[in-house]
């Protein structure tokens, strides 16, 4: 639902409210094995301050399939409303501006937020499911602010530019438990150990909750200065010098989801990659030949 509106000569302004929701899903039932054929167990984040209330806080609601059944594998995929509901419901709104003025200068903007919701709090094979099966999206993560405006100059000059602000990535922490620190809570060793005497298998154990931690927003300015030429008659050249993150911000738009040595470096590596962090600023020449 949208209401456009003019507000004064010039000024208009644009409001709405959206609402959209998922269904019709899918899952994968293993029909060779089902929710009693998982053991619980629970394991200790490890002390870090990066963590939350700095770690060293148990995590429960883990299981591991029994020796019995592991590699037994008869997967159908089936409606997800055979088990029970699973949803993703979105709202949002945002609110637009939009100005003209007399000089020819242009200024516009507007503010966009909204909270998704996904659900699918049931079980399927392993209990597991239910840990962290309703997340939610907050409007802090998905709110964006932007600003956008052009002003004439004189001698055919003109400038212009562009302000965003978004949130960051969301941050989590996997982390690959052994199985020397999970037997003891579990009373055997991982099945996937099999009869091994020294077993190195691990469990991929969430220790955050998803969409808890951020990182931090980014906010980035774009200007671009412009200059009309006229070549004679019938010909117009426009030449641009634009610059691309004017401020010179290092926000990080990708993040090492999995805990260890590289937890928290840009997309997962030690280095920056492409991509990872936004690029330094850039000073770009161009130009437009009409004829």
């Amino acid at each position: 639902t949208e209401v456009q509106h003019q507000l004064l000569g010039g000024l208009s302004m644009t409001a709405g409210y959206y609402r959209n929701w998922s269904g019709n899903f899918r899952v994968t039932d293993n029909l060779a094995v089902g929710p009693s054929d998982f053991d619980e167990y629970c394991i200790t984040a490890p002390a870090d301050p990066r963590l939350p209330g700095g770690g060293g806080y148990p995590v429960c609601g883990l299981y591991d399939l029994s020796p019995a059944r592991f590699g037994q594998v008869q997967n159908l995929v089936i409606q997800a409303d055979t088990f029970g509901e699973q949803k993703r419901v979105s709202d949002f709104v945002g609110v637009t501006m939009n100005s003209r003025f007399a000089s020819g200068a242009r200024i516009g903007g507007g503010v966009d937020t909204g909270r998704t919701v996904t659900d699918n709090c049931f079980v399927v094979d392993s209990p597991q499911q239910l840990q962290f099966c309703r997340q939610t999206m907050p409007f802090a993560a998905q709110t964006q602010v932007k600003i956008f405006g052009s002003y004439p100059l004189p001698y055919d000059f003109s400038v212009s530019g562009v302000f965003q602000n978004i949130g960051g990535p969301n941050i989590v922490a996997t982390y690959n438990v052994p199985n020397s620190a999970i037997a003891g809570s579990l009373g055997r060793n991982l099945s996937a150990c099999g009869t091994r005497a020294v077993c190195t298998a691990t469990a991929a154990v969430p220790l955050i909750e998803p969409g808890l931690l951020w990182e931090e927003r980014k906010t980035q300015v774009d200007l671009r200065l412009t200059r009309l030429f006229n070549l004679g008659s019938r010909a117009r050249l426009q030449a641009n010098v634009d610059i691309y993150n004017l401020l010179n911000t290092n926000a990080i738009q990708g993040v090492n989801g999995v805990y260890g040595a590289q937890w928290l470096q840009p997309s997962g590596s030690a280095s920056s990659s492409p991509g990872a962090i936004v690029d330094g600023r850039l000073v770009e020449l161009s130009g437009t030949l009409r004829f």
